[in-house]
């Protein structure tokens, strides 16, 4: 091809190029006429890079998100997580005020990446990048409800309600952090971010129903993390404030009947978390759990063994209680686990 008809071929294209970004400006000039200052208020939000990338990209920044998008399932895919990591971050400069980049990515750095790595101290730098870049979302997205909502689920599902069956500790190490790094329970934080999300006005793809009952399960939770520790008066009031919270919803969403239940259950368990017997049962939980922590599995089970044989006449004593049942099964299934590990061949 002669040097000329790559010129002229040049030329085309950058006419093409032209005319493309004329009629994507024209567009953003009928949007300025239809918003007008309120449409610039995105600039004035976003830090130095965002703006570079905002502005200097253009109508081509969707393109380029884009592009970012499709290479980031290709590090997905092949495990290459730091690099993954830093794209996040440069998606987020491209779209700062889209509250679904900010979820999703928050949703792989603490779940889909966490399930690769296998000690405690891993799991918990990768739960925690996804909390602090959920948090670096709302930081631009202040008054974004459901940004908000997520990060009550992250301190909820992802942390405190955490099981791995073979790897119990692992829950009160992520329970510890929390609490060390942000001088807050995760339940607490949960529920602070659900009622600030619910005070707001969600309007999220989860609807009304689950914020609601979301807000009154982290406060049970705040209540049994009370109890955990012993704090009794905090438990009680807590489990009554989400007793309350429960029949407050029965009446808005009469066609489930187990908020009824919840409420119900709730009541009972203000009532047995002072019992006499209580402290006694968890002071053998905890001397089981350190026996577990050392590695002496018979003596652990001698101990949690005692304190399954307490919750059961516990729950005699409150036969409508179904969470001393349930407590009582999670000490059989600790039991189980301390007897698997008794017969795992010494290393």
């Amino acid at each position: 091809m002669s040097r000329r008809k790559r010129l002229l071929k040049t030329l085309c294209l950058v006419g093409v190029i032209l005319i493309l970004v004329s009629l994507i400006q024209r567009e953003i000039d009928k949007f300025r006429k239809t918003q007008g200052d309120s449409g610039f208020q995105i600039y004035r939000e976003l830090d130095l890079a965002s703006f570079a990338g905002t502005v200097l990209l253009a109508g081509f920044r969707g393109l380029a998100v884009d592009i970012l998008w499709v290479r980031s399932l290709n590090l997905m895919d092949r495990h290459q997580w730091f690099e993954l990591s830093a794209l996040y971050k440069l998606i987020s400069k491209l779209q700062p005020n889209f509250p679904s980049v900010w979820i999703f990515n928050s949703w792989n750095l603490s779940h889909n990446i966490s399930v690769h790595w296998d000690s405690a101290e891993d799991k918990w730098r990768w739960f925690e990048a996804g909390i602090d870049f959920a948090k670096e979302g709302l930081a631009k997205n202040p008054d974004n409800s459901e940004l908000i909502f997520w990060l009550g689920l992250l301190y909820y599902h992802r942390i405190y309600r955490y099981v791995d069956l073979t790897r119990p500790h692992y829950r009160e190490y992520f329970l510890r952090q929390v609490e060390e790094t942000e001088g807050q329970s995760a339940p607490e934080l949960a529920l602070k971010y659900f009622t600030r999300a619910r005070d707001i006005g969600y309007h999220g793809p989860f609807g009304p129903f689950a914020l609601d009952t979301n807000v009154a399960h982290a406060m049970e939770a705040v209540a049994w993390y009370a109890f955990g520790k012993q704090d009794f008066e905090k438990a009680v009031a807590y489990m009554e404030k989400a007793a309350a919270e429960w029949k407050r919803l029965i009446p808005k969403y009469p066609h489930f009947a187990v908020l009824r239940n919840f409420h119900q259950q709730a009541l009972i368990a203000a009532q047995w978390f002072p019992d006499e017997n209580v402290p006694g049962i968890l002071d053998l939980q905890a001397k089981a759990w350190q026996a577990y922590f050392e590695g002496d599995y018979a003596k652990a089970i001698t101990y949690m063994e005692e304190a399954a044989r307490g919750w059961k006449e516990l729950s005699s004593k409150y036969p409508t209680a179904e969470n001393l049942k349930d407590r009582h099964q999670d000490a059989l299934d600790f039991i189980r686990l301390l007897r698997e590990k008794q017969e795992e061949p010494a290393p």
